[in-house]
């Protein structure tokens, strides 16, 4: 967080990448932010450095043994379902 937060200041305003096209309204708010003008296929440095997280973190995790292991999501719905089935209504 520290580190977004000094690059970030670094770079508000700035224009750091242009766009091959122009974002759909939704997506205009992420990718346009702290950028002054009307050119929206300008992108700024919050947009680039959320979408290289998001890119980066399962592959960074899995790489240092730190990801969740792929049967997770059905050991969390069984304890979901059996939780449902103890209740008393």
């Amino acid at each position: 967080m520290i580190v977004y937060r000094l690059i970030s200041f670094q770079y508000y305003g700035k224009a750091v990448a242009t766009l091959p096209f122009e974002p759909i309204p939704y997506l205009r708010g992420m990718t346009h932010r702290g950028l002054e003008g009307e050119n929206f296929r300008e992108c700024s440095f919050a947009f680039i450095y959320a979408m290289c997280t998001m890119a980066l973190k399962g592959t960074m995790q899995k790489a240092l043994g730190h990801a969740a292991p792929r049967n997770t999501y059905d050991y969390m719905k069984n304890m979901e379902k059996d939780s449902m089935l103890s209740r008393k209504y």
